[in-house]
């Protein structure tokens, strides 16, 4: 007999409706922790096999430079999705090690990438006006780090658009 429990759901029958309801508890508790282990429940014992989905790497662009990134982003044990606009660039044979490929521009990123606190993002896309706009989307986000590649002048410029663009869109 097996439970299968998330965050928001639960599969699987332990025999006991009261079983059922103190596993799927006590499951939850452990995915805070991600600790897997055997718990006593009900006078019986229970093992808990807490399984954490790896943390997702985005690469916003994918140019030839991407490709080394993505590789060892994978080996190590990212899921890695590379999104770019072109989608001549977006090909299994380019980025073998991608978990997905995605055709976005940045005004529309947050339509086809859900984004969260347990992602990673990489800007590296090389063109100044597709990266504002994917720093942009992410600035939307909870992602939990940001970073782009480039010269640093070109990094501090985009971040002094956008900081222009929030205080006119606050005075607004």
């Amino acid at each position: 007999m097996r439970r299968v429990v998330t965050v928001d759901d639960a599969e699987g029958d332990l025999g006991s409706k009261d079983l059922n309801a103190r596993v799927a508890a006590k499951a939850r508790e452990l995915l805070e922790t991600g600790e897997s282990g055997i718990h006593e429940i009900g006078g019986r014992s229970i093992f808990f096999d807490v399984l954490v989905p790896p943390p997702q790497l985005v690469v916003l662009g994918a140019g030839d430079d991407a490709r080394p990134l993505v590789r060892f982003a994978a080996d190590v044990g990212f899921r890695v999705v590379v999104v770019d606009r072109r989608p001549g660039y977006l090909t299994r044979e380019r980025f073998p090690g991608a978990a997905a490929l995605v055709e976005s521009a940045g005004d529309e990123l947050d339509a086809v990438l859900p984004l969260d606190a347990e992602c990673y993002a990489v800007v590296m896309n090389h063109n100044f006006a597709d990266d504002q706009a994917y720093v942009r989307a992410l600035m939307k986000t909870p992602v939990a780090y940001v970073g782009m590649l480039g010269p640093r002048q070109r990094t501090e410029r985009i971040l002094r658009n956008l900081a222009a663009i929030r205080r006119t869109c606050a005075r607004s």
